[in-house]
């Protein structure tokens, strides 16, 4: 979006709706700050389309957007609550997104040995022992899942590994994560390459490194 040149006769004040003297040449521009080092900071960019024009089209003021096509879903994904909340819907709207065999929800690179499963999605490579029972859960790429677990409607993400006799309900597991045996989680966000200690009890936690931040792979 450009500015637009107009006379360079004083315009005269004019009064706005909620009683602010302003005046017409105070449009959006006027709020969009263009310094001398932001302009030397946009010739040195690389997002322009060649050395002769100016970057992003000399617009000052940009705006993006895509245009999606009509049978695609679209879901913003800003806050941990809407995160987890579209990967508990994902099995449903799977065949919506994808042709029939296209793109499988659960990896055929997976090793899967629990039988009690119910709307899973499993990422490659990912480890699913037997005598465990999962339900309503996504496993990301290389995960582990040892014995004797139990999870319920909870994201388990890349390369997290599960220790035996685990119970975990409502509840995200960063990348890389550890959950030691016998665990009992409920409700919380274990934060990525976190190790959570033999036999722990919480509920409504957020658990993570002090300098951790939860990292989400979008592929």
């Amino acid at each position: 979006m450009s500015k637009k040149t107009g006379s360079s006769a004083a315009a005269p004040d004019m009064q706005s709706e909620v009683g602010v003297a302003i005046k017409p040449e105070n449009d959006i521009f006027h709020y969009a700050s263009n310094t001398h080092l932001e302009q030397r900071i946009q010739k040195a960019t690389l997002f322009n389309d060649s050395r002769i024009k100016e970057p992003y089209n000399g617009d000052l003021i940009r705006c993006y957007a895509v245009v999606a096509p009509k049978e695609s879903i679209g879901v913003r994904v800003n806050t941990t609550l809407s995160f987890f909340a579209i990967n508990q819907k994902i099995s449903n709207i799977w065949p919506q997104l994808f042709n029939e065999g296209e793109h499988l929800l659960i990896s055929s690179n997976a090793v899967i040995n629990s039988t009690q499963m119910k709307e899973v999605a499993v990422g490659d490579s990912a480890k699913l022992s037997e005598k465990t029972s999962l339900n309503f859960s996504v496993f990301g790429a290389n995960c582990t899942i040892n014995p004797k677990n139990i999870i319920n409607k909870s994201i388990i993400m890349t390369s997290a590994i599960i220790e035996e006799g685990c119970n975990i309900e409502n509840s995200i597991v960063g990348s890389r994560a550890v959950i030691k045996r016998g665990c009992v989680l409920k409700n919380c966000l274990i934060g990525p390459s976190y190790a959570v200690e033999e036999g722990t009890k919480r509920e409504n936690q957020h658990l993570t490194n002090a300098d951790g931040f939860m990292e989400i792979d979008i592929q």
